[in-house]
């Protein structure tokens, strides 16, 4: 035991950056009860290589102690080390966290400010929401998209109007987050704004549009998510233009849309005149129908992401894992209508 000490300690000491980060490694794979204060020096190593590595691995801790540590790596010369310190707070979970990460949406780094957008999205405090609506107007592409994502977990209805006014930005993933947020706010306010969507250029941003309503439907019905229903169905019916996968989706949308808006199917729709045909007559009661479909949740494929899409920072996703899977998709369904099978 007192020869492995003796090892971590040179280690530490070790005039090589990356064996010192190694050692590191070592200290926390092994539990050792001197790792959060090995880990804390560390972020006041000479190397910002080893300070990265520290940062990551107190977010890993998930100690409470980590949070002081940490929030002094925040002003770190290095941008990796702020980086990683704000991902790694955001991961810490600490509502002290929210004050200095919003005043660091400000950050002269891409790659900073985005890391903070997804962190504030994780920590879920309300008072981000103006910053982050804020952020919705960053010079980076990968800001506004976290930003984005992260209005639509906090779960303020004050995001609605920001949000939708970026649904007919030029950026297609900006499109696509804003629209998952707006289904995962849940607020009849936004379903004008995404029943245009519908219409939108790109498939897999009608795809959400169409979850976004259906999960709007799920826990508050409005009589004028009924007006999605022609274009839903449309959608639905164009099986040589739209993948397999959202056909499906259009199905399930239209369902639960049915379901959940059946009693209210009788009331007029805002600024739509009642027809003098509509049948007047209560819906009978009855168990509702099971759906056919299970559709995702809002931005089921991007929630598990640090960021949305790429702008050539080192160490950042790119958008592929999404888009890869819609494009193997349409490329499975158009091979199987090739060979004369209904997918």
């Amino acid at each position: 035991m007192m020869e492995l000490s003796s090892q971590l300690d040179e280690g530490l000491e070790h005039r090589e950056p990356k064996v010192r980060a190694r050692t590191l490694r070592r200290l926390t794979r092994d539990s050792d009860p001197l790792a959060l204060q090995s880990l804390s020096q560390a972020l006041r190593d000479p190397s910002a290589e080893v300070r990265q590595e520290a940062a990551v691995l107190l977010g890993k801790q998930r100690d409470p102690e980590a949070f002081e540590p940490l929030l002094g790596a925040l002003s770190d010369t290095n941008r990796k080390v702020r980086w990683r310190a704000v991902g790694a707070l955001g991961r810490l979970g600490d509502d002290r966290a929210a004050e200095p990460l919003c005043e660091l949406l400000k950050d002269r780094s891409n790659l900073v400010r985005r890391e903070t957008a997804a962190a504030l999205g994780r920590l879920g405090r309300p008072e981000a929401v103006p910053y982050l609506v804020e952020a919705l107007s960053d010079r980076a592409a990968t800001v506004r998209r976290n930003s984005a994502v992260a209005l639509g977990r906090l779960g303020d209805s004050a995001a609605v109007s920001p949000l939708c006014g970026v649904l007919r930005d030029p950026d297609a993933w900006l499109r696509l987050s804003a629209v998952g947020a707006l289904g995962l706010l849940g607020d009849p306010a936004a379903v004008s704004a995404l029943r245009a969507v519908l219409q939108d250029r790109e498939g897999f941003v009608r795809r959400e549009a169409a979850i976004a309503l259906a999960a709007i439907a799920e826990v508050r019905p409005v009589p004028e998510l009924r007006a999605s229903l022609p274009v839903l169905r449309q959608l639905q019916r164009r099986w040589l233009l739209e993948p397999a996968e959202s056909r499906r989706v259009y199905l399930g949308a239209i369902e639960l849309i049915e379901r959940q808006t059946a009693a209210l199917k009788d009331l007029p729709l805002p600024g739509v005149s009642p027809s003098p045909s509509v049948n007047s007559a209560p819906i009978p009661a009855g168990p509702p129908q099971p759906l056919t479909t299970t559709l995702p949740r809002p931005l089921a494929s991007l929630l598990d992401l640090d960021t949305v899409g790429g702008d050539g920072e080192e160490g950042e996703p790119a958008l592929s894992r999404p888009w890869g899977e819609r494009f193997r998709s349409v490329l499975d369904g158009w091979w199987q209508r090739l060979k004369g099978e209904d997918p």
